[in-house]
C-alpha cells in the first residue's frame, strides 16, 4: 500500500518533473480547497449553534428576578458620587452556572498547548 501511494504522489519511482508538477497542484489547488471546506464547515456550525448571540439567548431564557441594586461609590469626572456601579447590573442572572473558572481550566489548557513535545 505504501509503495502504491508513493508511486501515485511521485508520478513514478524517482523524484523528477512529474513529482514537481503533482506537488505543485497539491499545494496550489487541493490544500486550499481543504482549508476552504473546513472554514465553511466551521462558519456553518457557528451560525447553526447561534454564534456569539448564544449567551444572550441563554440570558433571555432565564426568568429575571427583581433585586435592589447594591449601593456603592462610583467615580465620576467631578469626584465621588453615590449610586449603583455598572458592575452590579448585568444580564446573566445565574452567572456561576454559566461560567467556568479560568484558574485551573484555562491555565491547564494553555500549558498543554504551549508545552514543547
Amino acid at each position: 500500500m505504501g509503495e502504491s501511494i508513493r508511486s501515485f504522489l511521485l508520478g513514478g519511482s524517482t523524484i523528477d518533473q512529474n513529482a514537481l508538477i503533482r506537488f505543485y497542484v497539491l499545494h496550489v489547488f487541493f490544500f486550499p480547497m481543504i482549508v476552504v471546506f473546513l472554514f465553511s464547515y466551521h462558519m456553518w456550525r457557528v451560525r447553526k449553534d447561534g454564534g456569539l448571540a448564544a449567551v444572550e439567548r441563554d440570558a433571555l431564557e432565564q426568568k429575571p428576578e427583581q433585586t435592589a441594586p447594591v449601593k456603592a461609590k462610583t467615580y465620576s469626572l467631578l469626584g465621588i458620587t453615590n449610586g449603583a456601579t455598572v458592575h452590579v447590573q448585568n444580564t446573566m442572572l445565574d452567572e456561576e452556572k454559566n461560567s467556568v473558572p479560568s484558574s485551573p481550566n484555562l491555565v491547564r489548557r494553555i500549558l498543554l498547548v504551549s508545552s514543547p513535545r
